[in-house]
Formats: C-alpha cells, structure tokens, sequence
C-alpha cells in the first residue's frame, strides 16, 4: 500500500504501523526486514524511530546470525535511491559499524563488493545537493569506524583523505570533526584506536521496553530527567519550597528566553516580512512576539505523552471501513479509510506573485500537521534555483523534507515539498510561519518574505 499512497498518507501509515510491526513481529529478522522496506518506499515520511529502531535491532546481539544480510539489504537499497533520507541515515550507521560483514569474501549473497565499493557509495551519499549537515557528520563518523574495519592500505589511504575534506569547512561542527578524527588516525594511535572504535553497544529489548515505560509514565516536566538534574542543586541547598520556587522560575525564564527563535536572524533580516493575510493587530499581536522572540513568553506546556493503543490490532490501525470517497483499496478498508478518517481542511495559498504561487494542503492527527506544498510557475519562462525556507515559533516542532526539484517549469506545478508540523500548545496558540522564498525569473534574483498567521481553523 505505501507504494500506492499518497506522500500525506505514507506519513500516517508509516506512524500506525511501527507500533503494529513491533507488537506483532513473528521474529526479530522479518522486524528488520520490515522496516528496510518501508525505508525504501517512504523513507522520506516515515517518522525518525524507524530508522533509529532499525540500527538497535541490526546491532543487538541476537541479530548476529542474520546480520550480514540486513546490512546487505540496506547497501543494495541505498544503491538503488538515495533520495530516501531515513534509508540514507540507516546505511550510513550501518555501514560504518559492519561494512566488513558484506565486503569480500564475507558477503552472504556472494557477491564480489570491495571495501572501495563502500566508500564510494559513502562519498557519493556526502556530496548530494541536498544533503544536510547531519548527514555529512554521520558519513565522517563512518569513515572513521571504517578505519578500524577495512585493512587495505589503499582503504586506509583514503579514508584520511575522505576525513580531511571538512578540514577548512565553514562549518564549525564539520571542521572540529574532520580536525579530531585526522589526530585519531594518525600513527601514534595504533594500538589505542581499535577500542576507541569498537563496535557501539545498543540497547538490549528489556532496556527498550524500561524506557518506553518510563517515558510513558512520564505526567509532565517534574518527571523529565533533564530538569531535574537542572534543579538538584537549588533543592539540595534548602528544605523549603518556597525559596526554591522564586530560583525554579528565573532559571526556566533564563533557559526560555535563550532558547527563543529570532526568526529575522534565521532568515537573514531584509524588509519587515508581509503577512499572507491580513489579520486584526490585537489578536495577533501576543501570537506573533512568539514568533519574533518576545522575552515575555511564558512556559510553553510540554507536547502530550502517546497514548497506549487498542490490543486490537483493527483498532490500533484506526476505525472501520467509511463510507467517505477515498482510493478504493481493500488496504484503505484495513487501515479504516484514513485520509477520510482525518478532518478536512482547505487549502492555504500562502504566496502569489510574479506568476508563481505557494499553496499549503494539509492532513492533521492529534497535534501533528503535515503541510504538503505545492510549487507552481504561471510564466511562460521557467524559475531555477527555488528555495523555501521556514522557520517557526518555539512551541511549534518542524521537520522540512527536501522538495522534488529546483526548477519550476513553465506553467507547471511539478514540484512538492512536505512539512510536518507538532504543535506543542495545540488549543492554546495557532501555528505560525515565517517564510523566506528565493528563485531566479528571467535571470533576476528574488527573494520574498511573509508571515503565514492565518493556517486553518484546528490545527
């Protein structure tokens, strides 16, 4: 069915099945196999714990005997499409710890993959356009651990070759890696080396399952570990609640106001931004210091715990079969018709000029929102180099997938790019968006930017 889906509902499919292929998985391979495969058809929408749960389940011990097999499936995934970013991240992990379980002689298939095959899937993953400082840093981090894996001295060779790329990087995470891991394999390091990259330890199934109850009893900030350990020494110092409380509130106002988004700084200032709509001054104007980082917010409620789902497996995946117009699979029946299961909501155009036009269409469950927007190009000549970029307020979650292409062609709109949204005060304040919109038109540079503070109703 996640072949057939639509971009909107592989989000909400991807998030109902974790829970169902973790409870009722009839072994610890086909769960492996099972998220390798949705990373492969919607890598892209699938929430961030699969691949994450994906590398635990690899590198536990009792995966040892289908291991080499696992980590083959993902290098021949990667292989085929790298434009799957939640695959792209599993590979690289995977790669870096066992890409000696699939190199010659050791592959299980056979096949003859050379050590220089990795590093050059590696690299090729490294200088993708859209490729995001996270992943560069996972891909030096392979490099590093592959140090230890592969024995050949031309591996060797260019691994500090590979390693020293981000060595002048403007960008300092990037540049204080690249440093550190050059000093690490230098010669003096030999011995040391191999236990300094050894094979990370993961968590066992019963450390899974104590972490999941805990973070499921978790009430509210009191039980948050973080937090506690920020107040452990106002509370050692006096008995009295009272005089911790008056310290409690000027570290959170402290912590907060640091931590609040300047969104002009983010998008690199210029004019005062446009809203998308006209919107009365009194009720926006606390709204909108949210987003340009009054310090008079107060502590935003923390996002709702997830609630424990039906035994029944029907119930777990959603209502029954609707009478809503919908695709007709018989997988829209199982999985109880989501996309009419889900709220309505209507289309946002948030930005219409010099021909091209911006429009947010939406798909909600519970505080999430995933906005789908549409690019399109109404001239008769075509836009290059399109970029969007948002930022939002501190109580708003946002995670932007790479679009579907750059270049909006001559009255088309064939190009999409999906953001999903958490809403941590959902009833309590709305969603805003400050947007920044850069393209080429006719050989002119052009950039535009707005507020959206008029999402639909719900959200």
């Amino acid at each position: 069915y996640l072949v057939v889906a639509s971009e909107l509902q592989k989000v909400e499919v991807c998030s109902k099945m974790v829970p169902l292929v973790e409870k009722y998985a009839p072994s610890k391979s086909w769960h492996v196999e099972t998220f390798t495969t949705m990373l492969s058809i919607a890598g892209n929408e699938c929430p961030d714990v699969v691949w994450q749960m994906l590398i635990t389940l690899i590198g536990q011990p009792e995966s040892s005997d289908f291991r080499a097999s696992a980590v083959a499936k993902l290098y021949d995934a990667c292989m085929e499409d790298t434009k799957q970013i939640g695959l792209v991240k599993a590979s690289i992990w995977v790669l870096g710890e066992f890409a000696n379980y699939i190199t010659t002689p050791n592959h299980p298939e056979g096949k003859d993959l050379s050590e220089e095959d990795v590093l050059d899937l590696l690299e090729r993953i490294r200088k993708l356009h859209n490729v995001t400082k996270e992943v560069k840093a996972m891909v030096l981090n392979s490099y590093l651990k592959l140090a230890t894996r592969f024995q050949s001295p031309e591996s060797q060779q260019r691994i500090k070759s590979l390693v020293s790329v981000y060595k002048s990087s403007m960008t300092l995470e990037l540049q204080a890696r690249s440093v550190e891991y050059l000093n690490i394999l230098d010669d003096q390091f030999n011995q040391e080396r191999e236990e300094w990259l050894a094979t990370m330890p993961v968590p066992t199934d019963e450390q899974l399952a104590a972490r999941k109850i805990k973070f499921q009893n978790a009430d509210g900030p009191e039980s948050d570990d973080d937090e506690d350990d920020d107040y452990s020494d106002e509370e050692d110092e006096s008995d009295s609640d009272d005089s911790d409380a008056p310290k409690k509130q000027k570290k959170v106002k402290a912590q907060e106001s640091g931590d609040l988004l300047d969104l002009n700084d983010i998008l690199g200032g210029g004019s005062s931004p446009q809203p998308s709509q006209p919107a009365p001054a009194n009720a926006q104007m606390d709204l909108l210091a949210d987003v340009f980082g009054s310090s008079s917010i107060g502590t935003s409620a923390p996002a709702a715990a997830p609630q424990q789902g039906s035994n029944d497996l029907l119930d777990m995946l959603g209502p029954g079969p609707s009478t809503a117009q919908g695709t007709s699979s018989n997988m829209d029946d199982l999985l109880g018709s989501m996309s009419a299961s889900s709220p309505s909501f209507p289309p946002l155009n948030v930005y219409n000029q010099n021909g091209i036009s911006v429009v947010f269409t939406f798909t909600a469950a519970n505080n999430e929102t995933v906005a789908l927007a549409t690019y399109s190009n109404a001239n008769q000549s075509p836009v290059t180099g399109f970029q969007f970029e948002a930022a939002v307020p501190k109580y708003v979650q946002m995670k932007i997938n790479p679009p579907s292409g750059s270049t909006l062609a001559p009255g088309s709109s064939n190009v999409t790019q999906s953001i999903r949204l958490i809403n941590s005060q959902k009833g309590v304040k709305p969603l805003l968006m400050k947007v920044k919109l850069s393209y080429t038109l006719n050989g002119a540079n052009k950039t535009e930017q707005l507020t959206v503070n008029n999402f639909p109703q719900g959200l």
